[in-house]
This record gives C-alpha cells, sequence and structure tokens, in this order.
C-alpha cells in the first residue's frame, strides 16, 4: 500500500503512478521510462521535457503500514505455531506473548534504520561472530 500526497488516497501495492491522480513516488519519469529527480526540468537520459508530475516523498506512515502488514501476520503465525507446538501453560504463554512483542518492536525498529546505520550493525555482528568462533577454536587446541 502506498498514501499519495498529492490526492490523499491509499493505493493498493506498490505501483509506479497513483491510480487516482496519475502522479508517480520520489522522482519523475520520462515518456521512455527514465527516472528523474523530483526537481527534474528535463530527462538527465534522453533530454525529453515531458516529465510526469510528482507528488513528493511516501510518507514515514506509509512506508510503516507497508511493513507492518507484511511481516505482523508472520510474527503472529510464528508465535502461535510455537505456542500450540510447546503446549505451553497459562504463565509461559504471557512469557512467550511479551517475547513475541519485543522482537516484533525489534525488526520493525531495525527496518526503519538508514542503510548506513544497518551496514555498521552488520559489520558489528560478524566482527562479534568472529570472535566467538576465534575463542572456540583456541580452546579446542
Amino acid at each position: 500500500m502506498r498514501f499519495c500526497p498529492s490526492c490523499r488516497n491509499w493505493v493498493a501495492g506498490r505501483p509506479v503512478y497513483c491510480s487516482n491522480c496519475g502522479r508517480t513516488w520520489n522522482y519523475r519519469i520520462c515518456p521512455r521510462g527514465h527516472l528523474n529527480p523530483p526537481d527534474a526540468n528535463y530527462c538527465s537520459t534522453c533530454g525529453s521535457l515531458d516529465l510526469s508530475s510528482c507528488s513528493g516523498m511516501e510518507p514515514w506512515f506509509s512506508r510503516l503500514a507497508g511493513f507492518v502488514s507484511k511481516t505482523l501476520p508472520k510474527v503472529i503465525l510464528i508465535g502461535f505455531t510455537v505456542l500450540i507446538l510447546l503446549n505451553l501453560s497459562q504463565r509461559s504463554f504471557e512469557n512467550l506473548v511479551g517475547f513475541v512483542i519485543v522482537v516484533g518492536i525489534l525488526v520493525i525498529g531495525y527496518s526503519l534504520l538508514p542503510r548506513g546505520i544497518k551496514r555498521v550493525l552488520g559489520w558489528v555482528w560478524v566482527m562479534g561472530r568472529k570472535r566467538i568462533n576465534s575463542r572456540g577454536q583456541n580452546a579446542r587446541r
């Protein structure tokens, strides 16, 4: 789902053009399909002056709604599958529901981070795993 800031309507899927007003998100497109920045006056590839109208940046809540609509059902399904498989008592059920909520919040938070921060976190994770693995190999010797 995408929210068009120009006509203020929700559009199903991730279309290039808004089905209500015909504007594009985040870029302007020439008739040949080349992508250009929102402030372009002509196509930087072919020089065409006929560019689509840009409705502006897609709001953050639209991206969040799209992510949650894809992720939340999976988290719920996995959580309840684990519950059924383990046949947990009431107290354990409450703990597991809390755990699933915390994991869901962490996944959503991570997905909203900028790409640079994700790369740094990935690098830290890999370096930590290498360090743990090297300790395990030294202990075996």
